[in-house]
């Protein structure tokens, strides 16, 4: 969908995704480490603070996993390395960071006048959003950007590709009081153009049953692999949600935005998918069932959105 017309909003979409999934590749190759190296901890962070730049949403998921990777190397080596191992640590993945957040900042001041103007209040569109600033984003939008993310259907036509994506709803009857301004373009829901996603909830029932173990286990008991594993899922869950969080809040749903929340929410539902294959190990028939299920599932998300994404925007 991204690359089927030449305009600036897919570039910094594009460039925010490369750099999320970048930044998550250098972390869990950093993590799976037992030096943990330096460097590799500081190109991780590197990778997310250009993500920033490109997305300024990426700041909560971004900033959740930081705390997330922090929190591991802490409490995983806390009795077997020196403080100052730690502090190394911290700036290696905080550096990169402070010097982004103040480059960003001193950018926005020349240009807006304000270290913390993003450009908001001088998009080139049909509202004034000097006048309707305090719209962009609003709770008020919550339920229909729901019912557009998740469930709005595309068109199936009579020609290649056969898929359309069609306008998300404006309103909705039980919400009457949105802000004028809100607006949705073609937007297809995930449980049209991305059903695969049903095995991200394999791995958040893996979290309940992990965390419900961990708590209960008895003292003295280790289990490294699984808390990484654990951890990991967990640091998905948080990015996707807080990558979701930002475009259920903004005054117009479009299919772009779709891509600032399936990289996180891809790779959870990939290992939502490992975690059932491991937990029917011992069931070959069922398992069987479940592989075909998943390729079903994976077929359809493949062929749908590829579809969608040829046949574009209809004006």
């Amino acid at each position: 969908w991204l690359l089927n017309r030449p305009k600036i909003y897919e570039a910094a979409i594009a460039g925010g995704l490369f750099f999320l999934i970048g930044g998550l590749y250098w972390f869990f190759m950093a993590l799976g480490r037992p030096a943990r190296p330096l460097w590799m901890l500081a190109l991780g962070s590197f990778f997310w603070t250009l993500a920033i730049g490109s997305r300024a949403t990426m700041v909560l998921p971004v900033a959740f996993m930081e705390i997330m990777v922090l929190g591991w190397i802490a409490i995983r080596s806390w009795h077997t390395a020196a403080v100052s191992g730690h502090l190394r640590a911290a700036l290696a993945m905080g550096l990169p960071l402070i010097v982004g957040a103040i480059g960003l900042g001193w950018y926005n001041e020349a240009r807006f006048g304000s270290p913390f103007e993003f450009g908001s209040r001088y998009l080139l569109t049909s509202a004034n959003f000097n006048k309707y600033y305090e719209d962009t984003f609003s709770l008020a939008y919550l339920p229909v950007n729901l019912r557009n993310y998740l469930v709005n259907p595309f068109m199936v036509t009579g020609a290649f590709p056969f898929f359309t994506a069609i306008p998300g709803a404006k309103s909705l009857p039980a919400f009457p009081d949105i802000p004028k301004i809100y607006g949705s373009e073609q937007v297809t829901g995930f449980f049209y153009c991305f059903p695969f996603a049903l095995f991200s909830l394999l791995a958040g029932a893996a979290c309940v049953t992990g965390l419900r173990k961990s708590i209960f286990r008895p003292a003295g008991g280790t289990d490294q692999d699984g808390n990484f594993l654990l951890w990991m899922f967990f640091g998905l869950a948080g990015m996707t949600l807080l990558s979701f969080a930002p475009m259920l809040l903004f005054h117009n749903a479009s299919m772009r935005y779709l891509a600032d929340v399936i990289p996180s929410w891809l790779v959870l539902s990939l290992c939502g998918f490992w975690e059932g294959g491991r937990m029917l190990a011992g069931r070959p028939g069922l398992r069987r069932l479940y592989f075909a299920l998943a390729l079903g599932l994976a077929t359809a998300s493949i062929l749908v959105s590829g579809l969608l994404g040829v046949a574009g925007y209809s004006k």
